[in-house]
């Protein structure tokens, strides 16, 4: 396994794998379970990572804080989740938004956030909750495939999720589809393929589409 020709150590790939494997898990839990996981989730990286989600009472903060203290237990509440600490889900815009609307705030967070260093610290060979509840939304996002089951998107939706997904998924051969499923990831990648000499470039027809 490479990233743009970067071999990637031992552990790297076990966390990578371990990642794959919890979104699967994920996936496959009922509403009230991946709510309760995804809060335990954020709470975790709360307590891990505390410097980056540091906010006053009642504060506005910004993506990351809003993120981890409003958007995910939001969503775990519409899911079933009941029990929350004094400073989740204070924000009353945030409660009273409608799922056109979280579903731009959710996904500008995830756009807009910067990276955690410190989390590639705690691979270990398992998968860190930030990079979890964080991932590529074309991969599996915990967060945002919770989001599809209260709030689905449409064909035409405009928000950065529904609009990659149907990016992705097209570019990797199937009909356009504007929520991630397990499907999606079955295709491959260019970079599995084998290589051509230049000959055997020559004898191939031309695409009749862009490629990824």
């Amino acid at each position: 396994m490479a990233f743009f020709g970067i071999e990637l150590s031992p552990e790297l790939k076990a966390a990578v794998a371990a990642e794959r494997d919890e979104v699967m898990r994920l996936w496959s839990l009922p509403d009230r379970f991946l709510a309760e996981d995804l809060l335990r989730k954020v709470r975790w990286v709360r307590e891990a990572y505390p410097s980056h989600f540091h906010r006053q009472p009642g504060a506005m903060g910004n993506y990351t804080t809003s993120f981890v203290w409003e958007l995910v237990p939001e969503i775990a509440y519409r899911l079933g989740a009941r029990s929350f600490s004094p400073q989740e889900r204070t924000r009353a815009d945030v409660r009273a938004a409608d799922g056109v609307r979280l579903r731009h705030w959710l996904g500008h967070s995830l756009n807009g956030m910067p990276e955690i260093r410190d989390a590639w610290n705690h691979l270990e060979g398992a998968a860190n909750p930030w990079h979890v509840l964080t991932r590529e939304c074309q991969n599996g996002n915990p967060v945002v495939f919770a989001l599809d089951r209260i709030a689905p998107p449409f064909d035409d939706s405009d928000d950065l999720p529904a609009r990659l997904l149907r990016e992705v998924s097209w570019h990797r051969g199937f009909e356009p589809v504007s929520a991630w499923s397990p499907e999606l990831q079955n295709y491959v990648s260019a970079a599995a393929l084998p290589s051509l000499d230049d000959e055997e470039e020559e004898a191939l027809p031309e695409a009749s589409g862009p490629a990824l």
